[in-house]
């Protein structure tokens, strides 16, 4: 179990690592106004995943994605034992980064919210949703 936990923790704080750059650079972009481009926020997520798979990869192997912890599993590149303690752990740590970024930015969502007269839930609010997740259209 105390294995488990050594190789799997650096998933979790990897993917939350990441995520945490990729989100805080949309809400600073969406919420702030700031000037970014695409390759600005290329730049911002690439550093971040370089980041998160450099601090990783000697001790987990530095796959922060379900995904590819699958396909190195079907692979045989790594052993089916531990595909679901990693994929709980990115998971999880996904969630854990994103949760970070909004309480970073919790009170500029509630102004951007109340300035744009948004509804959680309506159409209009699918620009800010568009934050933590990839929607059609947002």
């Amino acid at each position: 179990m105390v294995l488990y936990a050594r190789n799997v923790s650096p998933s979790f704080l990897g993917t939350g690592l990441f995520l945490f750059f990729g989100i805080c650079c949309l809400s600073a972009l969406k919420l702030t106004g700031a000037s970014l481009g695409l390759w600005e926020i290329c730049i911002i997520w690439g550093l971040g995943i370089s980041l998160a798979v450099y601090l990783t990869a000697g001790i987990s192997g530095g796959h922060l994605n379900p995904a590819v912890t699958v396909a190195l599993w079907l692979f045989a590149c790594f052993p089916g034992r531990k595909v679901v303690p990693y994929i709980v752990a990115q998971v999880a740590g996904a969630f854990g980064g994103a949760v970070l970024a909004w309480i970073l930015y919790s009170t500029l969502f509630t102004q951007f919210e109340t300035v744009h007269h948004m509804v959680r839930g309506s159409l209009e609010s699918l620009q800010l949703a568009s934050i933590f997740s990839t929607l059609p259209g947002a």
